[in-house]
Formats: C-alpha cells, sequence, structure tokens
C-alpha cells in the first residue's frame, strides 16, 4: 500500500476528504499533512497531492511547496485545482511535479494514473544495476 501526503489549501476540506476517499480504496493510504509538516512526512509518503480549490489565488504558495518537497524527496508530486491556467500547469512541471489533475478527474483515473505511476518507480529503483565491489587483484581481469 502506497502513502499518499495531502496538503490542503482549500477551503472547502469536505470535499477534499470525500475525493481522496474515494481514490484511497484498495492501493493508497493518504495521510493529511500540514504545511509545516512536510519534512517529517517525507520519509514515510510516496505521493505528495497538493490539493487547492482557488486557480490562480495560491500559485506562489503551490511553487513554495514544490520546491520544498522536490530538493528533499523523491516522491512523486502531484497538483489538484478546481481548474488549472496553460501558464501554471506549465509552471508546476518546470518546478518538478509529476503531474496536474483538475476536479473533472474522477478518484477512479487518478487511482490508476498514481498506481502505475507508482509500479514504474518502484520497476526503475529493482531495474538500477547494483554495484558490486570488486577486490583490486580482480579488477585486471576485468580490463
Amino acid at each position: 500500500m502506497y502513502t499518499i501526503g495531502v496538503i490542503d489549501l482549500s477551503e472547502s476540506q469536505g470535499e477534499v476528504s470525500e475525493y481522496i476517499n474515494n481514490l484511497c480504496k484498495k492501493h493508497f493510504k493518504a495521510v493529511m499533512i500540514g504545511e509545516s509538516d512536510i519534512a517529517d512526512a517525507q520519509g514515510h509518503t510516496d505521493i505528495f497531492l497538493i490539493k487547492d480549490d482557488k486557480a490562480t489565488q495560491n500559485i506562489s504558495k503551490i511553487c513554495e511547496l514544490i520546491i520544498e518537497i522536490r530538493n528533499s524527496s523523491d516522491a512523486l508530486i502531484w497538483v489538484c485545482q478546481k481548474s488549472h491556467d496553460k501558464v501554471s500547469r506549465l509552471v508546476y512541471l518546470q518546478l518538478g511535479v509529476d503531474g496536474n489533475i483538475d476536479e473533472s478527474c474522477p478518484p477512479e483515473e487518478l487511482e490508476l494514473v498514481l498506481l502505475n505511476a507508482m509500479k514504474r518507480k518502484n520497476k526503475d529503483i529493482e531495474d538500477e544495476p547494483q554495484k558490486v565491489d570488486v577486490p583490486k587483484d580482480k579488477k585486471k581481469c576485468l580490463r
């Protein structure tokens, strides 16, 4: 089971809970994270979901959160807003988010997108070549 750290900047937190509860049926566990708790959550959070219901008013705050998370974590980052304008979507992607979604995205679709991303991320980690320490006297054979 993967952990989604939800950073909720929206005013209508009841809707967020319903959306997240619909998302977290089988493969995910949601944990609400305060803006000041991001550093503590990074070791056990697979995905950060920044949720906001104001399309343009929190762009600078969202950018700060993205930079903070990206600088200290390799977790996936998604931004969920009621609507995105083209500029903010591009800015968020340039800062390193893995995706932008709006409220028209059903939880079932987001669940599949996030699950596929986590499977691919974990496969990439498993497929990385392992470093092997070769004794100095054996290195001659490798040349």
